[in-house]
């Protein structure tokens, strides 16, 4: 069989295609490099505990912000929102999980880079550290398997309400709850559980936290909410200003993308987007 001629230009177009292919690759590579330097400059310049990584605590039993679920797996809006935030941060993330009383000190000391948590800000809570802008608001609101003889405070006088030890709703019971039981436990569900046995009288967790419960036992109610409303944020440690500006731009993207959005209604669809992030964030009306 003859074999094809070679040519004085098939000898030179198989030069420029190798010259091309060649220096494609050279770009490629480059750009690879210079990202990962990029990303990895980036990652150092956040001063995380472990470069490019969240190192991040979060809940087993805060339901649909922040828990464990069936699989042994890390869940909730404040989950999904920490994984939005990494993504624009060019990092990874690391979960572990620990009791909300816990929290506020480990991140002060930088145990962890910050808590993917429903964590209301209180001003004894920004002693200890920093926080970032809202992510969410939400109401202090007690619950009750049986009617009160009437529908505030003066209802729950003479009953036992439960709280989690050390958050928000603890310290608000024991500052405005006079002639109150106020019961400690450690995670919601042995609280609801104590609910429904009829153990306790009424318990108070945040709005988010109580429409997931009403909505699983509607022998369940709500005589009452707080009267100020509350916001949650992300804590970080007050020798982490780099850090905690960087998750604060990154967060303004998310509520202006539409990413916040896609996660609020993945988690809490039937409850309407807080007021105050409407007008913090005026884009999430077009949203």
């Amino acid at each position: 069989m003859r074999r094809p001629a070679i040519t004085a230009m098939s000898i030179w177009g198989g030069g420029i295609r190798r010259r091309t292919r060649s220096a494609l690759s050279t770009i490629i590579i480059g750009a690879a490099a210079a990202f990962a330097l990029a990303t990895g400059a980036h990652s150092q310049d956040l001063k995380l505990i472990n470069p490019g990584e969240l190192t991040v605590v979060s809940l087993a039993d805060q339901p649909g912000t922040s828990f464990v679920d069936a699989k042994g797996e890390v869940q909730g809006m404040a989950v999904d929102l920490m994984n939005a935030i990494a993504g624009k941060l060019g990092v990874k993330v690391t979960y572990r999980t620990a009791p909300i009383a816990t929290v506020i000190s480990a991140v002060s000391v930088n145990q962890y880079d910050t808590a993917a948590a429903g964590l209301a800000v209180t001003e004894e809570r920004k002693k200890s550290v920093d926080f970032s802008i809202p992510w969410n608001y939400g109401q202090l609101t007690v619950i009750v398997r049986n009617k009160l003889s009437s529908n505030d405070v003066e209802g729950l006088k003479g009953k036992t309400l439960g709280v989690i030890t050390g958050s928000v709703q603890e310290q608000y019971a024991r500052a405005n709850f006079g002639g109150v039981d106020i019961k400690n436990f450690q995670q919601q569900p042995a609280m609801v559980n104590a609910l429904l046995a009829n153990q306790i009288d009424a318990l108070m967790v945040g709005s988010y936290d109580g429409s997931t419960y009403l909505a699983r036992y509607p022998e369940l109610s709500v005589p009452f909410v707080s009267s100020s409303d509350v916001y949650n944020a992300f804590p970080v440690a007050k020798t982490r200003p780099e850090f905690l500006a960087a998750m604060n731009r990154a967060m303004e993207e998310l509520f202006d993308d539409g990413t916040w959005m896609k996660i609020y209604k993945k988690w809490y669809a039937t409850i309407a987007v807080p007021k105050q992030l409407l007008e913090q964030h005026p884009k999430l009306k077009q949203q």
